[in-house]
C-alpha cells in the first residue's frame, strides 16, 4: 500500500524490524484480519514501527504502515521484557 511507503522507510528496513520478532496485536482490520504492529531498530539504529495485516492462510501478508516509532510503539519497546 502506498501508505507503507509515506515515511520513507524501506522494506529492507521492515524486514530488519519484522525479524526481530517484537510486536503488539492492534485492532482488526476493516476485512476482519488481525493487525500487529511490529518494533524494533533498523541496521542504522532507528526505531520504527511496522504495521501488518495477516490473511488467511495461502494469502502474503500485507503491510501497511512504516515510520518512527510513535509513542505507544516506544512504550511497547521500554515495557517488552
Amino acid at each position: 500500500r502506498k501508505s507503507f511507503y509515506k515515511w520513507g522507510v524501506t522494506e529492507r528496513e521492515a524486514d530488519h524490524v519484522i525479524a526481530q520478532d517484537v510486536f503488539y496485536r492492534l485492532h482488526d482490520s476493516r476485512r476482519g484480519n488481525q493487525q500487529y504492529m511490529y518494533v524494533g531498530f533498523t541496521p542504522t539504529g532507528d526505531l520504527i514501527e511496522v504495521g501488518i495485516e495477516v490473511y488467511p492462510e495461502g494469502e502474503e501478508d500485507w503491510a501497511f504502515h512504516a515510520q518512527k516509532a510513535g509513542k505507544e510503539a516506544r512504550k511497547y519497546w521500554a515495557g517488552r521484557k
